[in-house]
């Protein structure tokens, strides 16, 4: 699976879930937020991995792949202990 989000019109913000396969994402769950910046709050991205997490089968193996933009402890420590999922985020060296 795949968290990311992608800015319209420069007054939407889309956060979206999806389902990789061969190379492409399935987008299976998503919230518009209008505001004109990437950054969304947690409470949003948490909105939008339990609706992906209803249309998932149950007991499914989870691995989720993010980038730097999604490198927050909250957000790992509800992946971990809510979610049950493993995930991927791309970080800084530095951070």
């Amino acid at each position: 699976m795949s968290l990311d989000t992608t800015l319209a019109w420069n007054c939407f913000c889309i956060v979206w879930v999806g389902v990789v396969y061969r190379g492409r994402t399935v987008p299976i769950a998503w919230k518009a937020v209008r505001q004109s910046s990437s950054t969304v709050r947690l409470l949003t991205i948490q909105r939008v991995l339990r609706q992906a997490q209803r249309v998932l089968p149950e007991n499914a193996a989870v691995v989720l792949l993010t980038d730097r933009g999604f490198a927050d402890g909250k957000l790992i420590k509800y992946l971990r202990e809510t979610l049950a999922w493993h995930f991927r985020i791309r970080i800084k060296r530095s951070f």
